[in-house]
């Protein structure tokens, strides 16, 4: 082989892109007081990966032990612990936002 050539001129930008259409899926549930850890997971349609999630809790005295996505990539997770002095169940809801 022979040696190597000067580089070629530079191409133009491409269009901007986009990530498509996002999906948001909730799920509510109960936390029962002064119960076990509960683990409440918001999962995507097939196909769809969680470009990020959260969470809302109706009461205060809920812990959350973990707010992550699944190591699949594909829903987010969180965890719970009621520990509210009002001794009432809460309810907590999780949300995964989807591509």
């Amino acid at each position: 082989p022979g040696a190597t050539g000067a580089p070629g001129p530079s191409g133009a930008t491409g269009a901007t892109g986009s990530i498509g259409t996002s999906t948001e899926v909730k799920t509510e549930t109960t936390v029962v007081y002064n119960a076990a850890a509960a683990t409440v997971t918001a999962t995507c349609p097939a196909g769809k990966s969680a470009l990020s999630g959260g969470f809302y809790v109706e009461t205060t005295g809920v812990w959350v032990g973990f707010s992550r996505r699944f190591a699949a990539g594909n829903g987010w997770e969180v965890q719970f612990d009621d520990q509210s002095e009002g001794l009432v169940n809460s309810k907590a809801i999780v949300y995964a936002y989807c591509a």
